[in-house]
């Protein structure tokens, strides 16, 4: 599991010692504040992109080149 964290840049790491495969009914609190704190960094950040690349000139890319 450490390994995996120390891989992926800006994560960080809960574990919660003793808990069992059904952690979220085991201690819902815990986990609650972690996926909040998780949520609260993320909206804090600058969207990463969601800039639309054109590919041609003029051309229209989503819904409105499907239509």
């Amino acid at each position: 599991r450490e390994s995996i964290a120390e891989a992926l840049p800006g994560t960080q790491l809960t574990v919660f010692e003793g808990a069992g495969h059904m952690l979220m009914m085991e201690r819902p609190f815990e986990v609650s504040a972690a996926v909040l704190a998780v949520t609260a960094r993320a909206a804090k950040l600058p969207p990463a992109g969601r800039r639309l690349r054109r590919r041609g000139r003029g051309r229209r890319l989503g819904y409105e080149q499907a239509a």
